[in-house]
């Protein structure tokens, strides 16, 4: 029988936490811990957490918070007491058959150690299926490879995201959990690399399974927008970039660096970029990109928020058409 550990780091999520709990409580699919880590929350979540009464649930709680509730998780990944951890966010649900298939897909590919599903996008105004499961509707099982994980993510195809990511806890411990301490922001893309490249294999199952709360309270992808620094990725390719085929390692430079190029995009959208922002960028992988963004930095702020604004008004004049 399949068991799971349910890992929820919980900071400052007090109007959303319950809904999540109540996700993993109605599933359909019973063979499973339930870990909650309160990551120091002072808005009254660990009040809310409390509240539960089932002898599923474990809570721990720790003194002081950690960016990107990386510590959190990996707390939890150490109190597992189950093969497979499967991870959500106290602010985004499950739908009530994730387990059960996510069980299913497990004992069909168990070689693969790493899987995940769809997910709708969910703000107050709209929801819509992630970009990769919309382009794959009607396939019910998908198997990528190292080198095809990576192309979809710079694609804006990203096939899995923190709250439908269920792994083998052999295989996490493996790849050395979630950077806590070593990054801010993006170490769950980077933890998800890392496992790629011990499995080579992710099964992803493209029917949405679990809603992602684009509007949610304290998001941490809201407040790293702007800030340009080293990605964990960037120092996770350093660490490997010598045990990898030339083409492998072409890929991996092109997708590190189509995540140093996000916040950059922000910022230039912004009308705020300078040409030391473009310090993380490498020519060599996007030459395109470096050249227009290194000159579009040369213009005083004024010029720039004067070409986004012309820029967005040809977008929607084109959108009309």
């Amino acid at each position: 029988m399949i068991s799971f550990s349910v890992v929820i780091p919980v900071y400052n999520k007090a109007p959303h936490v319950a809904a999540c709990i109540n996700s993993v409580l109605n599933q359909s699919y019973e063979q499973y811990e339930l870990i909650l880590i309160n990551d120091a929350s002072t808005d009254g979540s660990r009040e809310v957490i409390a509240e539960f009464d089932d002898p599923r649930i474990r809570i721990a709680d720790r003194e002081f918070p950690g960016p990107g509730g990386y510590a959190a998780r990996n707390k939890g990944i150490d109190m597992a007491q189950n093969d497979f951890v499967a991870f959500l966010d106290a602010d985004d649900t499950w739908h009530p058959q994730f387990l059960e298939k996510m069980a299913e897909v497990i004992s069909n590919y168990p070689e693969a150690g790493f899987y995940s599903s769809g997910w709708n996008e969910n703000d107050a105004n709209n929801t819509s299926i992630n970009a990769f499961s919309r382009k794959r509707q009607g396939e019910e099982i998908i198997q990528l490879s190292t080198d095809h994980f990576l192309q979809l993510y710079r694609n804006y195809e990203g096939p899995v995201w923190t709250s439908v990511a269920v792994v083998r806890k052999d295989i996490i411990l493996a790849a050395g959990e979630f950077p806590a301490g070593k990054c801010r922001f993006g170490g769950d893309i980077d933890t998800w690399l890392r496992i790629m490249f011990l499995t080579n294999s992710l099964i992803v199952i493209p029917e949405p399974l679990a809603s992602y709360r684009m509007d949610a309270v304290n998001m941490v992808t809201k407040a790293s927008a702007l800030q340009i620094v080293e990605s964990c990725m960037m120092k996770t390719e350093r660490e490997i970039n010598k045990k990898l085929t030339m083409g492998t390692s072409r890929h991996l430079s092109k997708f590190v660096n189509h995540f140093q190029l996000l916040p950059v995009r922000r910022k230039a959208m912004a009308g705020i970029l300078s040409a030391s922002d473009l310090r993380y960028i490498r020519f060599k992988a996007d030459p395109i990109a470096y050249i227009s963004f290194g000159l579009y930095s040369l213009f005083p702020s004024v010029s720039q928020r004067a070409i986004v604004h012309v820029y967005v008004f040809i977008k929607r004049l084109l959108s009309l058409k």
